[in-house]
C-alpha cells in the first residue's frame, strides 16, 4: 500500500491505474506514472526532495487518513441518508 509506505517515510511511485493514484497527484504525496525506471532515477538522483516529500507525506497520512476522520465522513453520509429517508 502506498500509505503504508508513507507512513514509513519511503518515497512512493504508484501507477496511474492505482485507486490511489488521484490522491497522490491531488496532495503531491509521490510519483505517479507507468515509467518506473525513469521514476527510480529521479528518486535516486534527487534524494532530499523525495526525503522532504516522505515526510510531508506521512503527516498528511496522520491527518487525512485517521479513524476520527473516516468514522467523522461515515456519521455525516449516515445522517444525509437518514434524513433523505425522512423527507
Amino acid at each position: 500500500s502506498p500509505f503504508e509506505a508513507m507512513c514509513a517515510l519511503l518515497p512512493v511511485i504508484v501507477s496511474s491505474e492505482m485507486t490511489a493514484a488521484q490522491i497522490v497527484i491531488s496532495n503531491t504525496l509521490g510519483i505517479v506514472t507507468d515509467q518506473y525506471a525513469d521514476a527510480l532515477m529521479d528518486v535516486f538522483l534527487h534524494p532530499e526532495k523525495y526525503r522532504q516529500m516522505a515526510l510531508t507525506s506521512a503527516v498528511w497520512v496522520q491527518q487525512n487518513l485517521n479513524w476520527d476522520n473516516f468514522c467523522g465522513q461515515m456519521v455525516i453520509v449516515f445522517e444525509r441518508t437518514i434524513q433523505a429517508y425522512n423527507r
